[in-house]
């Protein structure tokens, strides 16, 4: 195989340096740079002025880079569509006349000794290209071809170059808009981070000293905020409640959706219910208030599923109430977990009307109840399959551990389902397991 010409062959190496250099650079200005330099090395001699008439009234333009004939020298010019508009405007002048036709212009005989706008840059040069660039049919710069010499360009390197320097400001465009589209969505992420840090402050930061009550709760969400939800408030902290109640209220919500959405819903949430006036007879009092609040809200589209519950440390009771969220499963004795009736109650947000019933029961000594989000029993296999409720009935039943044992144990057996998939779902849980009676002296 034979070797092309050893001219042609370094044009071609200049080329595909210039090509490899354009598809690695993510900086548009960088990009013309380097395009402007690669010219420069295959044509000796050669100038290049790049012109904008963005942000600038019609008549002006602003001078955006020179590149001279004595080799590649950046004069400072600003770049009014990377860097700022701080470039000078002009109007008039030779660059002034190109532009106002409109049309390329081809001359072999510049003599140019000044110029009231570019002074006497242009002095050393005698041919001269100019091509409007376009930017979604409107041209919005002016590429200028420049060399010392009436000979060097023919007629198929004009051509060629009217179509490069579209095609140079169409990857130009394209840099710079998935620049901004990099710097929108990190300011995106960085709002969402923010978004994510006030939703977990809301949160238990940690878990209250409950009498008689051994408590943990797993927290993990879809994305940076989420939309579960759980709270453990005592009745007395209330404003307008009894100090001498002794009672808990306890809270589980999923809000629908994901993300900051999501997570502003949990928001409101969680400061109705910080919100909620005196003790409530029942938890069903904590829905309806919950509810009638978020539709003054006008949140169109969006709902919440809960579950309200009181604890009463004195006989160990728990009442709860449901908008429309999964029941609490019960381990009672060793291997022994009932899933409590599903209690009517449609979620919070949707109708003004709601009727939320009540269930109770009492914790003996060992006994737990698990309260949790869909995301749990939802959560998907490799094969698609759900971790479901039976397999979390299972995961409760082993007896003998704390709260915090029982559900390491559920999330163990929860990873091994999910083996590594991501997950569509937020996911909480919250464990109260009663504690063991002290032992007869």
């Amino acid at each position: 195989m034979s070797a092309p010409p050893a001219r042609l062959q370094e044009r071609l190496d200049n080329i595909v340096d210039m090509v490899r250099a354009l598809s690695k650079d993510t900086d548009p200005v960088r990009s013309v740079q380097e395009y402007a330099t690669s010219m420069r090395r295959l044509f000796n001699d050669q100038g290049l002025i790049s012109v904008s008439m963005r942000g600038v009234p019609a008549g002006q333009y602003r001078v955006m880079r020179l590149l001279h004939e004595r080799g590649a020298h950046w004069e400072g010019i600003h770049d009014t569509l990377f860097a700022g508009r701080d470039a000078r405007a002009h109007e008039g002048g030779f660059i002034g006349d190109i532009i106002a036709s409109g049309k390329p212009y081809v001359t072999r005989n510049l003599n140019l000794p000044d110029d009231p706008v570019l002074g006497v840059q242009l002095a050393g040069y005698r041919t001269l290209v100019a091509f409007p660039v376009f930017d979604q049919g409107i041209a919005t710069n002016w590429a200028i071809f420049l060399h010392t010499r009436t000979d060097q360009f023919d007629d198929r390197d004009i051509e060629m170059w009217a179509l490069q320097v579209n095609l140079m400001g169409g990857i130009t465009n394209l840099k710079r808009l998935t620049r901004e589209v990099y710097e929108a969505n990190e300011y995106i992420q960085r709002q969402v981070d923010e978004i994510a840090n006030i939703q977990r402050s809301m949160l238990p930061q940690k878990l209250p000293r409950v009498d008689g009550l051994d408590l943990a709760a797993m927290y993990e969400t879809y994305d940076r905020a989420g939309g579960d939800y759980y709270d453990l408030l005592r009745v007395r902290s209330l404003q307008g409640a009894s100090a001498e109640d002794p009672r808990w209220l306890i809270l589980v919500a999923d809000a629908s959706g994901h993300g900051p959405s999501a997570a502003v819903l949990v928001a409101m949430l969680s400061a109705l219910l910080h919100s909620f006036p005196g003790a409530p007879e029942s938890p069903s009092d904590v829905l309806h208030y919950l509810n009638r609040h978020l539709l003054t809200k006008r949140v169109y589209n969006a709902f919440v599923t809960a579950i309200a519950a009181v604890y009463d440390p004195r006989d160990g009771s728990i009442t709860w109430a449901s908008a429309g969220h999964p029941p609490p499963l019960l381990r009672r004795e060793c291997g022994t977990v009932l899933n409590m009736p599903l209690l009517e109650g449609i979620p919070l947000g949707i109708l003004p009307e709601t009727n939320y019933t009540t269930e109770s029961v009492v914790l003996e000594p060992g006994q737990c109840m698990l309260l949790y989000t869909d995301g749990i029993t939802e959560a998907r296999s490799r094969g698609a399959e759900m971790f479901g409720t039976e397999r979390l009935m299972q995961s409760l039943g082993v007896c003998g551990r704390s709260a915090q044992q029982s559900l390491d144990d559920i999330v163990e057996r929860l990873r091994a389902h999910e083996a590594g998939q991501h997950q569509d779902d937020d996911q909480t849980m919250l464990v109260l397991r009663a504690k063991d009676a002290p032992a007869a002296n």
